[in-house]
């Protein structure tokens, strides 16, 4: 792994943690790290392999917890909804905490120019 590759990955990273409160890089960091896999050395592709399952995750995981809120939204009236936006909030929290911790657990192994364990892992 060079010092070039590595700075991608940690681009890569840093782009997820400024979504993390804005949303919009997520989608160039994801498309960023699809490019750079391709020809990568096999350390850091592992790196992107790994930026690549939390964005799908993220993606699956908020139109999850969007659709619950938006569709519990108007169930409250019967009390149905509360539940259900409850657990689309709790979805959203839980996707925070995962990203900010799988990102920096990333930065830190490619600041030690380590390969991720298992980039397919759901474990934080």
């Amino acid at each position: 792994m060079n010092d070039d590759e590595r700075w991608q990955g940690i681009a890569i990273y840093g782009l997820y943690l400024v979504a993390l409160f804005t949303g919009v890089p997520f989608l160039l960091g994801v498309l960023l790290a699809y490019l750079f896999k391709g020809n990568a050395d096999p350390a850091i592709r592992t790196h992107f392999e790994h930026q690549i399952s939390i964005f799908w995750r993220i993606f699956l995981g908020g139109i999850l917890a969007w659709t619950l809120i938006v569709v519990g939204a108007p169930l409250t009236v019967i009390l149905i909804g509360i539940p259900m936006i409850l657990t689309g909030v709790a979805i959203l929290l839980y996707s925070f905490i995962y990203v900010l911790v799988r990102c920096l657990r990333g930065i830190g192994r490619l600041n030690q120019y380590e390969a991720y364990d298992d980039p397919y892992s759901w474990a934080p």
